[in-house]
């Protein structure tokens, strides 16, 4: 299985402003920004200020601003805009000419990576338009293939051994040390013909290409003694710009002899750099994440109207049940990714028209299962219980079929890029274990992740075996998913904190996406432009 393991992007945010309202008394404005990232529910940490720009209600400022992301995270940055007064970057609270903020991740999921947001000052009054946009830096993530042959090396082998070179590759460190990144197989003669190997350009060279690379060859000894033969240096950018070229191996302790020339030479078989795209850059080309969601109406939950029960509403609505935290949190993150906020929303185990039902819509509209944004799926599940009764049992089969089935249609391909992310919360055990897996093995083959979070006090093991972690799943038939899909925590693990929540079960999510679409060799498309913004209400965010 191809695999790709990134936990933190590297962005860098720039900004510009549109029609700034100038309040002050003393004259043009002088812009500056403030820009903030939010630590917790009360604290900012300041990443920087702008440089100041002299007399303008559009300024573009050439400061930019490294900020590290993390898909699992809901992270907020504050915009604060002032007008300088004697052309430093000075702030105080007589000069802010308005605020704005948004999440990191609505950045990163919108069209373009742009976003235009409305500044509000004290007065909550419009005070102009800031204009944010985001670009990854360097993902690190690319990949080189080298393979090296050698020519008339020296043989030091004596009668009683045959000549087996092999070699070690080293990055040569700013103090001169060595640091071992490779050691090829032993091979045979004084012409070997080493095997290919991949490295990533971040181990190779830390992706400094004018970087020393220091080849030594020995031969090989079955004691432990390898005898040295020589060796060479090169950088990664001279054998990409030449890799014709050959490399003469030297001897140190030898090159003082009068008849000593070199100890044979190394060719350049294969260089090839592969762009290894990242999670960011099939976001940057259009990808779209689709988020589903299957709440667990078996009866036991316990009925809503009891202060006990899982699916107990607080009627002030001061105090959300665990349903409804697990459900905000990863909607509120994952709703960033996708451009319409349409989720269509599904119950199992429960009673609709005194029929037990496995597979439901909420609404229940079959045609149109969907709820619009975060606010309209944490009413959508309030307005459930109308008309819905607890039953059971817990099986998960139907909800899969159909919610696999509709992926299948999706017909996911180089022009059409989607991902769809099955959200189910459950409190207890299915009793559907082989058709669930039956399906599970079979969503594995399309663009599908299903993350399971375990609400309430059961122990939940038969989700364990579904997260697969340990064992893959194997149907009936003896097939072998493809790749793990699945995602279970039990809340109560994280103390039932939303916060802890989405850390640990979306934080694979992206991994997951870049795998599906490097199994199926589908690349990135080419960037989304930004849209041509007009500043009108409907640009705002």
């Amino acid at each position: 299985m191809v695999e790709q393991v990134k936990k933190c992007s590297k962005l860098q945010l720039y900004i510009s402003c549109r029609n700034l309202s100038n309040h002050l008394d003393y004259g043009g404005l002088d812009p500056f920004i403030e820009v903030y990232e939010k630590v917790n529910d009360e604290n900012w940490d300041k990443l920087g200020t702008t440089e100041v720009v002299q007399g303008s209600l559009n300024p573009a400022f050439v400061t930019s601003f490294s900020l590290d992301y993390f898909f699992e995270e809901n992270q907020m940055i504050k915009f604060m805009v002032y007008g300088s007064e004697d052309s430093e970057n000075e702030a105080t609270e007589y000069n802010l000419v308005g605020t704005c903020s948004c999440p990191i991740g609505q950045l990163v999921g919108t069209q373009g990576q742009t976003l235009a947001l409305s500044i509000i000052n004290e007065s909550k009054k419009h005070s102009g338009y800031l204009i944010a946009r985001i670009e990854e830096n360097s993902s690190n993530n690319d990949e080189v293939v080298l393979q090296f042959q050698g020519s008339n090396i020296e043989d030091v082998s004596s009668f009683f051994s045959p000549f087996e070179p092999f070699f070690y590759l080293y990055r040569v460190l700013p103090n001169s040390e060595k640091l071992r990144i490779y050691m090829s197989e032993y091979s045979h003669g004084t012409d070997p013909l080493w095997k290919p190997f991949t490295k990533k350009i971040q181990d190779l060279c830390h992706d400094d290409f004018d970087m020393k690379l220091l080849l030594e060859i020995y031969d090989y000894k079955t004691i432990g003694d390898h005898e040295y033969i020589g060796s060479t240096e090169f950088t990664l950018q001279k054998i990409i710009e030449n890799p014709k070229q050959k490399l003469e191996l030297i001897n140190p302790r030898k090159k003082s002899k009068s008849k000593y020339v070199n100890s044979g030479f190394i060719y350049i078989v294969t260089c090839t750099i592969k762009k290894i795209p990242s999670f960011f850059d099939y976001i940057q080309g259009g990808c779209q994440i689709s988020l589903e969601v299957a709440i667990d109406f078996t009866g036991s939950n316990k009925h809503p109207s009891s202060t006990s029960s899982l699916h107990y509403i607080d009627p002030e609505g001061k105090k959300l049940n665990h349903y409804q935290k697990a459900l905000q949190a990863v909607s509120e993150i994952l709703l960033h990714y996708d451009s319409d906020k349409k989720v269509p929303m599904y119950g199992f185990g429960g009673k609709v028209n005194d029929v037990i039902s496995h597979c439901f819509p909420l609404n229940r509209d079959d045609e149109n299962p969907y709820a619009v944004g975060v606010e309209g799926m944490m009413e959508m599940y309030k307005r459930t219980f109308d008309y819905v009764g607890l039953s059971g049992p817990t099986l998960f089969a139907d909800l899969l079929k159909k919610v696999i089935l509709d992926v299948e249609r999706q017909n996911v391909s180089q022009n059409n890029q989607q991902y769809t992310i099955l959200l189910i919360l459950t409190d207890g055990e299915i009793h559907d274990m082989e058709e669930t897996v039956k399906w599970i093995v079979r969503g594995s083959a399309s663009a599908l992740s299903i993350v399971i979070v375990g609400i309430g006090n059961e122990t939940f093991t038969k989700m364990t075996i579904l997260d697969a972690d340990k064992e893959p799943l194997v149907d009936l038939d003896g097939k072998k998913m493809v790749r793990d899909i699945v995602q279970f925590v039990p809340f109560r693990d994280l103390d039932n904190s939303p916060y802890r929540l989405v850390k640990e079960v979306l934080d694979e999510i992206p991994r997951e996406i870049v795998n599906f679409f490097r199994i199926k060799n589908i690349v990135p498309n080419p960037p989304v432009q930004p849209p041509q913004f007009t500043f009108s209400q409907d640009n705002l965010f």
